[in-house]
């Protein structure tokens, strides 16, 4: 386009008409389609050429010009051809009439009528006769098309993540600057390295609030790579452009296209003294989306072939790391082994020893591959059984990657069926009304200005509750008269109402109690208020009581009332009473709606702000439990532009938990050399002698069993046909 420009402003007329033309034709195609970013410069130039002294480039100019405003919207156009005068305007119209009219008739002259006149010739073709398939190929037919489709589609997921077809610069920063603004992405680019590290903080903060599934991952990294790019050479701007890939490929949807764009960067940097922790980490990242079986064998391949040594030397330290960090899981061993031999035999010894740290890291998943290395020097194997000697114990479990995933996903089904057995228990137990002992008079009374009516409402409540363990949901009118006594001004009166409050939930079960949750958790809370710490205690113990019931999911609705108990910033017991047991519960609970919490978010950061210590404490805490539902994107977007509140969050973030899972060492010698076979081996009789001699064997004892799979792995000798995926088991620790 940037030739086409050029010569649309050139000397000669006749190569401005033949540009025109040529732009013309290729443009007509409807696949053809022009991009925001080359439509400005193209069109001031081509509306220029319509005031030319030439009569064909006028010409060229109107019907180009006709010929886009089809292919572009009218408020565009508009843009370019608001300031010609009626007489232009009606040359313009021309051209676009004389441009439809030509379409016309082009779609009506179909070759239809002149295929339907000329006449058919009859040519006479010899039968073909086709033999039918005989039994044994329609039977082996749609088993080997079913195992080639198995074979493709496992060969697919070993690949790795998705291709994305390659998005060019200008789209890429057209992208950019529509998400995240045109003054920032310029900045990225500037010359002054101060402007440029101004640019990329701020691209920076407003990728992290962004939600992962929604960033343009390939957008950006392809603008990060425009000059000064990846070539940079300030540190700082570095520094920062890793966490921005840090945080561009979170997305769950991350193509291989977009890792090419920045794994060389990645590589380049990994040994530099100030950007070695932001190059690991965005490796570390990548293979956090993808998987570390995809990422690692490339890094390894690639770094081997490294010209810096220091480089090479760090791609296997942070294998090693990462082999820790991920768990083996179908780690390729082949590629692997080869890759560790060319590191072993290398001339400079730093890359020697972190590859004898990798191998050892290795070896304590797969301990069978330890022959594999008996023909290396003896220094080397002394280093590596030395390296092995260090770890004590299994290997360390993963703690991160998409294991994790999985098993949050399974401990959710397991707590889900867990409830909807305690609700079945529930329903057996059988329960009385008691709905009609609440009657005007009793709630007339509980309401009286006399504390001593009050107190006697109070009793006779109490009664009716004792004397009746297991009654149904329906308790009449009572709940909102009860709730009112929580906020009474007799100390005595409220501590009886907690008690009462308190027994409701276990009387009419779990099931039951859901109804009524809402009503009664939001005057409990509002009662913590209290100054006296032992009404505030009595408050929180009936809050218990009512989650003992009820999970916390069912405690919330539309209304939001809990959210706004915190909202007066002078009910300070309140909030320091209520938010370490909100903390304490949200962090074991499962599926709270996700509106719920982000209508207590406002309250929580205003609480940051609050004069009470004990306050600002408090909420500080409750930060990671909320993280855990809502994750950190959304809270950071929530909280705008307050940095005392995001450095917070970012505390929060590091204190997030981590899943406790426990590694399993792999016994590769049945994976190594595995019993392929299409079709069952045919059933040989055993003779009298043969069963004997089995049920000798089976008579064994299990040690000697265990020893001779020990000896029969170290004499194992490796192929690379028989070495398939090793797939380490994970569990929860007990």
């Amino acid at each position: 386009m940037d030739l086409i420009n050029t010569s649309l402003e050139d000397k000669n007329p006749g190569v401005r008409a033949e540009t025109l033309n040529f732009v013309f034709r290729n443009a007509k195609s409807k696949k053809v389609k022009f991009q925001k970013g080359v439509i400005k410069e193209f069109l001031t130039r081509v509306t220029k050429n319509v005031e030319h002294s030439d009569k064909n480039v006028r010409e060229g100019s109107y019907r180009l010009l006709a010929l886009m405003s089809t292919k572009l919207d009218g408020k565009i156009m508009n843009t370019f051809t608001s300031d010609f005068k009626e007489d232009r305007m009606k040359l313009l119209q021309e051209a676009k009439a004389e441009l439809s009219k030509a379409t016309t008739e082009q779609h009506s002259a179909t070759p239809s009528s002149e295929v339907k006149e000329a006449p058919k010739k009859q040519v006479s073709v010899p039968a073909v006769t086709k033999k039918a398939p005989s039994k044994t190929q329609k039977a082996a037919g749609p088993k080997k098309i079913k195992k080639i489709a198995d074979k493709r589609k496992c060969e697919s997921e070993a690949t790795g993540p998705p291709t994305e077809s390659e998005m060019d610069e200008l789209s890429a920063v057209d992208i950019c600057n529509e998400i995240y603004g045109e003054p920032t992405i310029k900045k990225i680019h500037e010359k002054n390295w101060k402007t440029r590290l101004e640019g990329l903080h701020e691209l920076h903060e407003k990728l992290v609030i962004e939600s992962p599934d929604e960033i343009k991952t390939q957008a950006i990294l392809k603008t990060l790579s425009l000059a000064p790019g990846f070539k940079d050479s300030n540190f700082q701007c570095n520094q920062e452009k890793f966490k921005i890939i840090k945080a561009a490929v979170q997305n769950s949807k991350l193509s291989a296209t977009s890792i090419d764009i920045v794994f060389n960067y990645c590589l380049d940097k990994i040994a530099d003294p100030k950007c070695s922790v932001g190059a690991k980490e965005s490796l570390s990242s990548i293979a956090d989306a993808v998987s570390l079986a995809y990422l690692a064998p490339r890094v390894l391949s690639e770094g081997n072939k490294l010209k810096s040594v220091k480089n090479v030397a760090e791609c296997w330290g942070w294998f090693s790391e990462a082999l820790f960090q991920f768990g083996f899981g179908k780690l390729d061993l082949k590629i692997t082994i080869d890759e560790a031999y060319k590191a072993l035999g290398n001339t400079n010894a730093a890359v020697r020893g972190k590859a004898v740290d990798a191998v050892a890291a290795v070896l304590l998943y797969v301990p069978q591959l330890r022959p594999k290395f008996d023909d290396q020097k003896e220094a080397i194997k002394a280093q590596i059984d030395s390296a092995l000697a260090k770890f004590d114990g299994p290997p360390p479990a993963p703690i991160r990657g998409p294991v994790l995933k999985t098993l949050m996903a399974k401990t959710a089904n397991k707590d889900e069926s867990e409830s909807i057995k305690d609700e079945e228990e529930d329903d057996l137990i059988p329960r009385v009304c008691i709905a009609n002992s609440f009657g005007p008079e009793l709630l007339d009374k509980l309401a009286d200005k006399n504390w001593k009516m009050r107190k006697e409402a109070l009793e006779t409540i109490k009664e009716i509750f004792d004397k009746n363990k297991f009654i149904t949901s329906d308790l009449g009118d009572l709940p909102v008269p009860l709730c009112n006594r929580l906020t009474d001004v007799n100390k005595v009166l409220v501590q009886l109402t907690f008690e009462i409050v308190s027994a409701i939930p276990c009387a009419i079960g779990s099931k039951g109690a859901r109804s009524h949750v809402r009503t009664f958790a939001v005057a409990i809370i509002g009662a913590l208020n209290d100054s006296k710490p032992q009404i505030r205690e009595k408050g929180i113990s009936a809050l218990k009581a009512w989650h003992k019931e009820v999970p916390l999911p069912y405690w919330f609705d539309e209304s939001n009332l809990m959210a706004e108990q915190l909202a007066d910033a002078k009910k300070v017991h309140l909030r320091y009473t209520f938010l370490p047991w909100l903390t304490e519960h949200l962090a074991t609970s499962k599926k709270v709606p996700t509106s719920a919490l982000m209508a207590f978010l406002p309250h929580i950061y205003s609480c940051l702000e609050d004069r009470d210590g004990k306050v600002r404490e408090a909420t500080s805490k409750s930060l990671v439990s909320f993280m855990i539902h809502l994750g950190f994107p959304k809270m950071a977007k929530a909280c705008g532009t307050n940095q005392k509140v995001r450095l917070e969050l970012e505390k929060a973030k590091e204190a997030l938990p981590k899943i406790e899972l426990k590694a399993e060492v792999i016994n590769a010698a049945d994976i190594m050399n595995p019993k392929v076979s299409d079709s069952p081996p045919p059933k040989k009789t055993k003779s009298s002698e043969e069963k004997c001699a089995t049920a000798k064997q089976d008579k064994k004892p299990e040690k000697k069993t265990l020893k001779s799979s020990k000896s029969s792995s170290k004499s194992l000798k490796l192929e690379p046909d028989d070495i398939g995926e090793i797939i380490t088991g994970f569990y929860r620790t007990a």
